[in-house]
């Protein structure tokens, strides 16, 4: 993880981002907003049942405390 701020080195890609959650999101840098958009897990109850849904949530650059490259696929089925 880098604590060093990746805004104008990959705002053309999608990073795993350290917000303050428990866990790292999914994230892009939205050039029209200038903030980050994040995809973040929520989940509800429908009928007596768990419902996950992923909802988008956005950030200032400051809130963004470290990231790092978002793994390829083919790195996560052989390092497993």
């Amino acid at each position: 993880m880098s604590s060093v701020k990746p805004k104008n080195g990959v705002t053309d890609r999608m990073i795993l981002a350290d917000f303050g959650y428990p866990w790292l999101l999914a994230a892009m840098w939205s050039q029209c907003n200038e903030q980050w958009v994040a995809a973040t897990s929520l989940i509800q109850e429908c009928e007596g049942k768990h419902d996950p849904y992923f909802e988008n949530e956005w950030f200032d650059d400051e809130e963004l405390k470290s990231w790092q490259e978002m793994p390829k696929i083919g790195e996560l089925l052989t390092n497993h």
